[in-house]
C-alpha cells in the first residue's frame, strides 16, 4: 500500500478526482444518491498506470484507483461489447442471460437490470453510450429514464498520414470529448438519487486519437487511452464539487481488452486469454474502502457492490457484494470466473471457447483443452494439458468444473435474450446448431450437452484471416498481407480438412481485395474464382469475381459470369451495380442505362439508388469515362 501512495499522491488525487473528503467515510455504510458508473470499451487492466504499466498517461483514473479500492484480478466473461455490458447490467454471465455475441441477440424484457433496480429505489437512471453497439434497441437501455444513443457525428476523420483515406460509412461511434459533455449534463439534471452509466468507446479499433494526444504514448491504443483519461477529468472536477463531493459512488471497469497481437490476435473477440478478458476494475466514493485487492473476482459481482453502496436491496443475478472483501471483513463471492467466446462458432463454424480461471489456473475447453499455471506463467504460453489424454482425471475434473458453472449460470435466470432484426441466415443456421430452438435466443436455450460440446475446428486457426480482414476495413495492407502470409503456411489445406474450406474461402477472398489495391486485377479475379471453388454461396467472392474481370477489362466475360449468379442469386444487388458498370464500360449503353434505371428502383438501399443515378447521368451526359472510378469505392 505504501508503494502506491508515494509523496506527491495525495494532492494529485486532490487535483483530480473525487477528494479525499468523498472517501473519508471510510466503510460507513450510509446511503449514497449518487452513482457514477464508467465503462471503459476496450481496455486492458495493465494498459493503465495503477496496474503497473509504467509509461501509462492515466493520472485521472491512477488518482480514482488511489483514493479507494484497486481490484488487481477483475475478469469479465465475453470478450465483446455487448454480451459483457448484459453481464454487467444483470450480473448474470452471458451463458444465463443469453446475449451471447454483438449481433443476433439483445436483452428481452425478462431480465432484470442494475438500472431497474435503482429506479426502482427511487433514482433517476441515465446513460450515454457511443457506440451503435450498445444502441436502445438491443435491450441494454432498459430501466433508464434517458438513454443518450445518439451518434448523429462521426469521429474525426481517421488520420490519413497513418491510414490510408477510406469511405467512412455511417457513424457507428463518438469521442470521449463528446460522450462526457453528455454525461455531465445528464448528471445536473433533476435532484438526487440518481444513477449515471457512461461509456467511453475511444480504445477501440482503429487506434485514431485526436491532436496531441497522439504523442502521448508509445503506441496509438496506449494514446487513445491517454486522450479519454485525459477527458475523464472533467469528470473528476464536476465529481469535485461540494454539491457531490460527499455524495458520490464511483466505479470504472471494462467490458474486455484488447489481444495486441499476445497471441496473435490483434483486437477481440475470438480468444479468451487475459489480454482480453482481465480487465480494471476501481472504486472510490462514499463508503468506499482504501484499499488493494488482490484477490480474483468477476464483472457479475459489480452491480451488486453499486446496490450495496447505495444502500439498494444487493441481490441481483448470480453476483454478490465485493464489499465485504474489500472491507476485509469476508471473502469475494467467487474464486472462480467463467468465460466464454461464441464468436468462432457463429462468424467462422469453429468450435466456441468456455473456460473458468481462478487466481492461479485457467482451464480452456477446446478442441485442444488448455491448462496454465498463471502464476509461473502470466501469460498463458505453456499449455499443462497439452498431454493430457482424453477420459483423463486432470480433463475430467476441470469440465466437470466448466459445468457446474454453466449450471448455475443457467439456473440463476430463465433465458432473457431475444433475437434482434437483420440477422444473417448463416448465423441463424449456427444458432440452430448451438441448440437454440428456431435459431432464435428467444426460443429456448442449449442443454448442457450442447453448451459442452466441442464441435469444429480449432479456433486459433481463424486468427490471422479474421485479423487480416479488419486490417482490409481500414487499410492496413501491409499487416494484412503478413497475417495471410502467416496463415498460408501455419493452418492445415482445405483438401487436408475439408471443414476450413469457407476459412480459406475468406483467405482467397482477402488476397483478392488487396490484389484489387495494388493494381492487380487479373491475381484477383482468380484468387475470387478460388474462392468460389471453396465457398459457392460466398456474396463476396462472387462479387469481387464480377468487379476484378471489369477492372482488367474483360468486361464481356464480367457480364457472362454476373448472369450466371444472378440466377442463382438474384438478390444480390452489389453484384447488379458490378455488372451494369460493365455493360457499360463494354459500350452496351441502352442496356446499361436500362440496368440503372432498374437500380433505382423503390426497395434498393438508398446508397444503391444513388450510385445508380449517378451512372445513369453519366451516360445521358455522354461521359462514361467516370465510371471506372466508381470501382475503388464499391
Amino acid at each position: 500500500m505504501n508503494d502506491r501512495r508515494r509523496a506527491g499522491s495525495v494532492r494529485a488525487c486532490f487535483a483530480v478526482c473525487v477528494s479525499a473528503a468523498l472517501t473519508a467515510a471510510g466503510c460507513s455504510r450510509q446511503p449514497s444518491p449518487v452513482v457514477v458508473l464508467v465503462t471503459l470499451d476496450t481496455t486492458r487492466a495493465d494498459a493503465l498506470g495503477a496496474y503497473g504499466h509504467p509509461e501509462a498517461r492515466t493520472p485521472t483514473l491512477d488518482a480514482w484507483a488511489r483514493s479507494g479500492s484497486l481490484v488487481r484480478w477483475a475478469i469479465a466473461d465475453v470478450p465483446l461489447t455487448l454480451p459483457s455490458h448484459a453481464t454487467l447490467m444483470t450480473s448474470i454471465p452471458a451463458s444465463g442471460h443469453g446475449v451471447r455475441t454483438n449481433v443476433a441477440y439483445g436483452l428481452g424484457d425478462g431480465a432484470e437490470t442494475l438500472a431497474e433496480r435503482f429506479r426502482g429505489s427511487g433514482f433517476r437512471t441515465a446513460a450515454v453510450v457511443s457506440t451503435r453497439v450498445l444502441r436502445a434497441e438491443t435491450g441494454i437501455g432498459q430501466g433508464f429514464d434517458a438513454y443518450d444513443d445518439e451518434i448523429a457525428t462521426p469521429s474525426d476523420p481517421v488520420d490519413a498520414a497513418r491510414y490510408p483515406p477510406l469511405d467512412p460509412g455511417p457513424p457507428t461511434a463518438r469521442r470521449a470529448d463528446e460522450a462526457v459533455g453528455r454525461a455531465l449534463a445528464q448528471l445536473d439534471e433533476g435532484a438526487a438519487p440518481r444513477f449515471l452509466w457512461l461509456h467511453l468507446f475511444d480504445a477501440h479499433a482503429v487506434y485514431d486519437p485526436p491532436a496531441p494526444w497522439e504523442r502521448a504514448a508509445p503506441d496509438l491504443y496506449h494514446a487513445e487511452i491517454a486522450f479519454l483519461d485525459g477527458e475523464l477529468r472533467r469528470l473528476a472536477r464536476r465529481l469535485e464539487e461540494a454539491d457531490l463531493r460527499d455524495r458520490v459512488v464511483l466505479a470504472v471497469t471494462a467490458d474486455h481488452g484488447e489481444g495486441l497481437e499476445d497471441h496473435r490476435e490483434a483486437e477481440h473477440g475470438l480468444f479468451v486469454y487475459d489480454e482480453a478478458v482481465r480487465v480494471p476494475l476501481l472504486m472510490c466514493g462514499a463508503g468506499v474502502p482504501r484499499t488493494l485487492l488482490d484477490e480474483q473476482v468477476r464483472t457479475v459481482d459489480l452491480a451488486p457492490t453499486l446496490l450495496d453502496l447505495a444502500g439498494v436491496d444487493a441481490a441481483l443475478g448470480l453476483g454478490g457484494s465485493l464489499l465485504p472483501a474489500l472491507a476485509g471483513t469476508g471473502p469475494v463471492p467467487s474464486g472462480t470466473a467463467y468465460c466464454e467466446s461464441m464468436r468462432p462458432k457463429l462468424s467462422h463454424g469453429a468450435a466456441p471457447l468456455k473456460a473458468w480461471r481462478t487466481r492461479d489456473t485457467k482451464f480452456v475447453w477446446a478442441p485442444v483443452p488448455e491448462r496454465y499455471d498463471l502464476a509461473a506463467d502470466p501469460g498463458e504460453r505453456v499449455n499443462l494439458a497439452a498431454g493430457d489424454a482424453a477420459g483423463s482425471p486432470d480433463l475430467d475434473a476441470a469440465r466437470d468444473r466448466l459445468a457446474a458453472l454453466l449450471e448455475a449460470a443457467r439456473a440463476a435466470a430463465e433465458p432473457a435474450a431475444v433475437p434482434l432484426e437483420g440477422v444473417d441466415e448463416d448465423v441463424e443456421a449456427r444458432l440452430a446448431s448451438l441448440g437454440y430452438a428456431g435459431g432464435g435466443a428467444g426460443a429456448g436455450r442449449p442443454s448442457l450437452a450442447e453448451e459442452l460440446a466441442r464441435d469444429g475446428y480449432d479456433p486459433k486457426w481463424i486468427v490471422d484471416v479474421a485479423m487480416a480482414g479488419r486490417d482490409l476495413d481500414v487499410g492496413l495492407w501491409e499487416d494484412a498481407r503478413r497475417k495471410l502470409d502467416r496463415f498460408a503456411v501455419t493452418v492445415p489445406g482445405p483438401d487436408a480438412l475439408p471443414e476450413l474450406r469457407p476459412l480459406w474461402a475468406t483467405a482467397h477472398e482477402n488476397r483478392g481485395l488487396l490484389a484489387l489495391h495494388e493494381g492487380r486485377p487479373a491475381d484477383a479475379a482468380s484468387e475470387y474464382r478460388r474462392a468460389l471453388g471453396l465457398s459457392a454461396a460466398s456474396a463476396a467472392a462472387r462479387e469481387g469475381r464480377v468487379r476484378a474481370l471489369v477492372e482488367d477489362g474483360r468486361y464481356g466475360q464480367a457480364v457472362e459470369e454476373a448472369d450466371a449468379m444472378l440466377a442463382l442469386h438474384p438478390e444480390d444487388v452489389r453484384l447488379r451495380v458490378f455488372r451494369a458498370l460493365a455493360l457499360a464500360l463494354s459500350g452496351r449503353l441502352d442496356e446499361a442505362r436500362r440496368a440503372f434505371v432498374q437500380l433505382d428502383a423503390e426497395g434498393y438501399p438508398p446508397e444503391v439508388r444513388q450510385t445508380a443515378v449517378f451512372c445513369r447521368d453519366r451516360l445521358d451526359a455522354g461521359d462514361s469515362g467516370e465510371l471506372l472510378a466508381l470501382l475503388t469505392v464499391h
